[in-house]
């Protein structure tokens, strides 16, 4: 048996010295394009991002001034964060010296939308307090305005007194002009919840 080996073994060796090695280039064996090569790809500027877009819309809505846009800040997260929606815009906008901060969220169906501001009334702010529809209780040290549609979930908070009622009726209106609004609430700063939508 061992004699067997060692002559198959001596046949590969002998064989191997006689072969030649051709070589194929990756490109040889893929297919192909004939719209793309490298010869004729030129790199074009990117489209502006939804970001870009979101933040032109809300410049839009306050035509009569300019709004000055905070870059670079790392995205403020809240409770629908943690839910999986399909398109989430932020903007910081700066008054003064306070941050505006501008939230969006679209889910995939109304009843997931609707879902996400259930879930997040019950645990809302920065103390996770539990918000029943109509309350007017304290829940957060800042000013707020949340709202909920069949499509779109809302947020805008700053940290100062800031007429929050006026981006209820101009911007979210503007940004959402077709959408019914099921229920939206604001708080002003050491002030009660205010309620301003009813759901139909």
């Amino acid at each position: 048996m061992m004699r067997h080996s060692f002559i198959i073994v001596l046949f590969m060796v002998s064989c191997g010295d006689n072969l030649e090695v051709e070589t194929v280039s990756l490109e040889e064996i893929l297919p192909q394009s004939t719209e793309y090569s490298k010869s004729n790809y030129v790199e074009e500027p990117l489209e502006k991002d939804s970001t870009s877009v979101f933040r032109n819309a809300v410049q839009a809505a306050y035509s009569d001034s300019i709004l000055v846009f905070v870059e670079g800040v790392p995205r403020q997260k809240f409770f629908p964060d943690r839910l999986t929606a399909t398109s989430h815009e932020q903007a910081f906008i700066r008054f003064g010296e306070d941050t505006l901060v501008v939230t969006s969220w679209q889910f995939v169906d109304s009843l997931t939308t609707v879902n996400a501001f259930y879930n997040w009334l019950d645990c809302y702010g920065d103390n996770c307090s539990e918000i029943r529809i109509g309350d007017t209780k304290n829940v957060t040290k800042k000013c707020v305005f949340t709202a909920v549609s069949t499509a779109h979930l809302v947020h805008v908070e700053c940290p100062a007194n800031f007429d929050i009622t006026a981006w209820r009726s101009r911007v979210i209106s503007f940004l959402y002009p077709e959408e019914t609004w099921t229920y939206g609430f604001s708080q002003e700063r050491r002030k009660g919840m205010k309620w301003h939508f009813v759901a139909q």
